[in-house]
């Protein structure tokens, strides 16, 4: 995908490398994270999901919490280093980059006040 390699070559100098350079080993872990373990893991989600399965709650909070793991060690590194904003498209990164940070605290607050209410329920 040309247009978005030259996208991310400027939202992070660190993408101007090669694979597997030490100033880019944090995207390319979270380009094989997404791969093997995200990708997979939406597709059983999604099974369990239209399958009504009991498990489909505890593998989506799972999946969330690897997409929040992954995204901070995507973002961590630039602000750790001091990583200068040298276009709009930087901005623009974090911005949407933040949601992957605050969707996954809210389905693991949903699924918290969904057991705090069956417990009241229950006592």
């Amino acid at each position: 995908m040309p247009i978005l390699t030259d996208h991310y070559k400027e939202m992070s100098p660190a993408h101007l490398e090669p694979r597997w350079a030490d100033a880019r080993q944090h995207f390319d872990l979270v380009y094989v994270l997404e791969g093997l373990v995200e990708a997979p893991l939406a597709l059983i989600m999604l099974v369990l999901h239209l399958r009504r399965h009991p498990a489909r709650h505890i593998v989506e909070v799972f999946a969330v919490a690897v997409q929040l793991a992954g995204t901070v060690c995507y973002y961590c590194p630039r602000f750790f280093k001091g990583e200068q904003a040298t276009t709009w498209l930087y901005y623009c990164d974090c911005t949407f980059g933040a949601v992957w940070i605050v969707f996954p605290l809210l389905v693991l607050w949903r699924h918290i006040s969904t057991a705090a209410r069956a417990a009241d329920k229950k006592s």
